[in-house]
């Protein structure tokens, strides 16, 4: 984690990617923090498909429903924008389908009621 953090800050975001992938490889594949920093850039540098693989891991992880409802709704984003200007149907009821669920988890998540709408 120190690795990935000092590569983020020396803006090395690629190599600082592969240092959370490994930080949550040695954790057992359920560090959640090294997961959402690793999503988090993710997000940041377009990756949308390799956000849903770290969104789903995340929902995995989770503990709680609360944490269960953000996951989901970084998947349903990440699906939603891997789809681009392309009208796809089956992304747009899967991306649904994970908002519907993130809110099911937590009712009171405003990004998934947004992101939903």
């Amino acid at each position: 984690m120190a690795e990935a953090k000092q590569l983020v800050h020396d803006r090395q975001y690629v190599f600082a990617m592969e240092k959370y992938k490994k930080a949550n490889k040695i954790a057992g594949g359920k560090d959640r923090d090294s997961l959402n920093k690793l999503i988090d850039l993710q997000f940041k540098f377009g990756e949308f498909k390799d956000a849903i693989g770290t969104a789903t891991m995340l929902e995995a992880a989770a503990t709680t429903a609360i944490q269960r409802s953000m996951a989901e709704t970084d998947r349903g984003r990440a699906i939603y924008f891997e789809m681009g200007d392309k009208n796809k149907p089956e992304k747009l009821q899967a991306a649904d389908a994970a908002l519907k669920a993130a809110i099911v988890d937590y009712p009171k998540n405003g990004n998934a009621h947004y992101f939903d709408g």
